[in-house]
């Protein structure tokens, strides 16, 4: 398997297979969020081999990671709808060499540290109150779906789709299509900052061709009321 030196010339993510899981090269100065865009669409275009249950482990190399990225990175995998596979970290020290971790020989505190960051969900874990955080825009014909709720800290462009289990909020401008509310039952919203969307989805409910006055202006939060699409100001 090709070591990381030799992903240094390399400026695009690179993901192999070997027998313990996924190795994912990172090229320098890539974001998180960057990150997990390119995966979420190399899962996507090669969907059939995460259709079967089960827990694939995965590591990084070339650019260094903290922590708390990993953890991120790994969260937002576990939450990508379509797919049945769990993934957790590949527990390999050195993999955060570099990261704020002392390497004096002490290898156990390590190895309690990197257990704290596999995950502990599954695609039908609960615990999805916490939102996962989009940093970016959607584009067009681009699709974003996500089990829990979710924070857009972006655009949803005309032509994109975001579809989410729970709530979903967009902080910029709603044009696409929104869908929230698949997979839970309680009183799921729509929020943006700028609510101008070609599709809005809760639940069953579904509302499309929506002209709304100072749309561009102001905030506007979208429920579902009795099998009704209701938009108001916030």
């Amino acid at each position: 398997m090709t070591g990381a030196d030799d992903m240094d010339g390399m400026d695009r993510l690179s993901i192999k297979a070997d027998r313990s899981g996924i190795v994912v090269y990172v090229p320098a100065a890539m974001s998180v969020n960057d990150i997990c865009c390119d995966l979420y669409c190399r899962i996507l275009d090669n969907i059939s081999a995460f259709q079967k249950k089960g827990t694939v482990c995965i590591s990084f190399r070339g650019c260094t990671l903290e922590r708390g990225d990993t953890e991120e990175i790994i969260s937002f995998l576990n939450s990508i709808d379509k797919i049945h596979v769990r993934f957790a970290a590949k527990p390999d020290i050195d993999q955060y060499t570099g990261s704020g971790v002392r390497d004096d020989g002490d290898r156990e505190p390590q190895q309690a540290k990197v257990s704290m960051a596999l995950p502990g969900m599954t695609k039908t874990h609960s615990d999805n109150e916490r939102p996962y955080i989009f940093r970016g825009d959607i584009g067009r014909k681009q699709t974003l779906e996500i089990r829990g709720n979710v924070i857009i800290l972006g655009d949803v462009a005309r032509d994109a789709r975001v579809v989410s289990g729970k709530n979903i909020v967009v902080v910029g401008e709603l044009a696409g299509a929104a869908i929230a509310g698949k997979l839970a039952a309680g009183n799921n919203f729509i929020i943006a900052m700028r609510m101008c969307p070609q599709l809005l989805q809760i639940g069953k409910a579904k509302s499309t061709g929506i002209r709304l006055p100072g749309a561009k202006r102001m905030p506007m939060i979208a429920t579902n009321d009795e099998g009704i699409i209701n938009i108001t100001y916030i």
